[in-house]
């Protein structure tokens, strides 16, 4: 048999992720070629990134086709990136059945597209000018709009729209009316995020880079409002304001603080040695590390964004989070282990009915084979 020749287009793959993104394609083509490895063969376009949190995973059997950009940061190294991908897929796209966009960013493609939405720059647009002084929104806003005029561009062009979330569904429907537009919702790696025994040594953590639409800053102002001195562990990475903030709080409060980039690899280790996760983000378009934080036996409190949106229950930090209420559930969970753990048994068996590898991966291929057969 034949095999289908699957072309990705991704601005994260192994070792270089820094955020679901990447962590999803990993998984999809893992599982694609464990359950069909006589029907797929698959090539990954990606460029050389700049934080390796997915260092250490195991190589996949696929094709790589690797890219230098000369720009670091956003918006610029999209821009670079988008071009060099839409020359590449121009140069080589005919060799494929299915071009599988992974960042918004092919408008061009010889064979069937299929674009899978994590989020766009409307709904970051969305979701995050409001964490700047009014007078400085226009460049933000600005730059949101120059960035979605391309996002929107590519997308147009995508053959089906697979998305993780019916809120994604129902705001592209608007924006691309009669658009095929599938919701696959991403699968959790069950061998890997799974409970572990281990010694807590910590007692909170925030996974998650260290921006505004995470609510870190609203997570750091809960601290001064807690009973006890606690250990946090802040998992992920930012820059300036918040670091500053960070070492403010250190001298400020009896709490200990330790600030870690952690690979993907090492999370279900920490995740084990931690007491209680929190995850106040104002808008998520699926939230990735809830559910690996859940399925990895750890309690968690989140604001109901992304893949938590449907949830009701002490759990649940109300929208918009405030740094008062945060608080008041943490000291209501760190004073009750018997509620911790139904809080992650309660999530754990909700979580694992509706978010399965396998079945994201049938899903997707049976949209390979339709579009390849068109």
């Amino acid at each position: 048999m034949k095999k289908l020749k699957v072309l990705y287009i991704s601005m994260e793959y192994p070792p270089y992720i820094w955020g679901g993104a990447g962590i999803y394609l990993y998984l999809l083509i893992k599982t694609l070629l464990l359950n069909y490895p006589d029907q797929i063969e698959i090539s990954v376009f990606f460029p050389k990134g700049v934080t390796e949190l997915g260092k250490g995973l195991p190589p996949l059997e696929v094709n790589m086709f690797q890219v230098p950009l000369s720009f670091q940061f956003f918006p610029a190294r999209y821009l670079e990136f988008l071009v060099k991908a839409n020359l590449f897929v121009r140069r080589k796209g005919k060799e494929f059945q299915i071009i599988h966009d992974n960042y918004n960013s092919i408008f061009f493609s010889p064979a069937p597209l299929v674009a899978t939405v994590h989020t766009t720059q409307w709904h970051e647009c969305q979701h995050s000018l409001f964490y700047y002084p009014s007078l400085s929104r226009i460049f933000p806003w600005l730059a949101y709009q120059f960035l979605w005029r391309f996002e929107k561009m590519c997308l147009s062009h995508a053959d089906v729209l697979i998305v993780p979330t019916p809120y994604l569904k129902e705001t592209l429907s608007k924006i691309f009316p009669g658009k095929e537009i599938k919701v696959i919702p991403h699968g959790i790696d069950l061998t890997f995020f799974s409970p572990r025994k281990g010694r807590k040594i910590f007692d909170l953590i925030f996974a998650g880079r260290f921006v505004a639409r995470k609510g870190i800053k609203e997570f750091l102002d809960s601290l001064y409002f807690l009973h006890t001195p606690l250990k946090v562990l802040l998992a992920g990475y930012g820059k300036g304001k918040i670091l500053q903030k960070i070492e403010k709080l250190k001298k400020e409060t009896p709490h200990q603080l330790f600030v870690r980039g952690i690979r993907w690899l090492d999370l279900p280790k920490f995740f084990s040695q931690t007491k209680l996760a929190v995850f106040p983000s104002h808008y998520e378009s699926f939230g990735y590390t809830i559910l690996e934080a859940v399925s990895s036996g750890l309690p968690v409190l989140t604001t109901p964004v992304g893949i938590a949106s449907g949830l009701r229950g002490k759990e649940i930090i109300p929208l918009p989070p405030q740094p008062e209420i945060i608080a008041e559930k943490v000291n209501f969970y760190m004073q009750n282990e018997k509620e911790r753990e139904e809080a992650n048994r309660r999530l754990r068996e909700y979580f694992q009915k509706k978010f399965s590898l396998e079945k994201e991966a049938e899903e997707t291929f049976k949209i390979y084979e339709k579009l390849s057969k068109n």
